[in-house]
């Protein structure tokens, strides 16, 4: 059976990236009970493969029969002849997900955090490939917190308390 859309994965098997991967457990978790599928008791078999290579590699070897990965491994590993597109195939995207942060402490003088900030904003493409460590990153832009309340709401939607002991007090 190839699964066309989400409904056809009830009772199929499943792998997860990591729990606290964003768009290989959290976003798609959230995306299957929005769309009737309770991710813990409609697959026959669900477990976490560690990596997002891990699960694409698991559905090309058919060790399970669909998985959640990102949008930039995904591409990566069919760019570099890793996985066929006829074999593993999008059924489903997500809405863009905010990307990984480059965070500073927030008791560091203002000029030094900006400073920070306007290299990594003004650095060019090709440094950018020799530090980065998360893909393929072409730019970094600046954010603000807003940008990752969609990583609130999942978090909310899947009855994770992502407040710390710090800002619980």
């Amino acid at each position: 059976m190839q699964e066309k859309e989400l409904k056809d994965l009830k009772k199929r098997t499943f792998a997860f990236v990591d729990p606290a991967s964003t768009s290989g457990n959290l976003i798609p978790r959230k995306i299957l009970i929005e769309n009737g599928i309770n991710p813990d008791k409609d697959f026959s078999v669900t477990y976490y493969a560690g990596t997002h290579n891990a699960v694409e590699y698991s559905i090309a070897n058919r060790k399970v029969d669909a998985g959640a990965d990102s949008d930039s491994s995904y591409n990566r590993m069919v760019k570099a002849g890793e996985i066929d597109p006829l074999v593993n195939k999008i059924i489903y995207t997500s809405n863009p997900i905010p990307g990984s942060p480059i965070a500073v402490r927030g008791d560091l003088p203002e000029a030094l955090k900006q400073s920070i900030q306007n290299a990594l904003i003004g650095m060019d493409e090709q440094t950018i490939l020799k530090v980065s460590g998360w893909g393929d990153i072409a730019k970094y832009q600046k954010v603000s917190d807003s940008d990752y309340d969609i990583i609130r709401q999942t978090a909310k939607a899947l009855g994770m308390d992502v407040t710390s002991a710090k800002s619980a007090k």
